[in-house]
């Protein structure tokens, strides 16, 4: 997918510019994605300190949103996977985390 670049926005509204001249083009994947997040500590409800695995597919619905309302997507996902699944083991003992795999 391209996402074309707008130049010389006035009153009149944009004006289109050749994909060729383009500043810049920005190509999105818009197929389902699989990331594998290496090895982090968690604890857990009870206070136990454990290693997870997680494995993450997701899919980028919005491009416009993707490349324009964040930085660094690859490392906002990866910040959020993290934070989720530490708040989601913390909320559990150990014996709920080991079942709940």
């Amino acid at each position: 997918m391209q996402i074309t670049i707008y130049q010389n926005v006035n009153k009149t509204g944009r004006e289109k510019i050749d994909t060729k001249k383009a500043i810049s083009i920005i190509e999105i994947d818009l197929r389902k994605i699989v990331y594998d997040f290496p090895k982090q500590r968690v604890i857990t409800k009870d206070n136990v300190k454990t290693d997870i695995d997680a494995l993450l597919f997701f899919q980028i619905i919005d491009p416009a949103k993707a490349v324009y309302e964040i930085d660094n997507l690859p490392d906002a996902i990866e910040k959020l996977t993290q934070t989720t699944s530490r708040n989601v083991v913390g909320e559990m003992d150990l014996d709920q985390t080991i079942s709940f795999r």
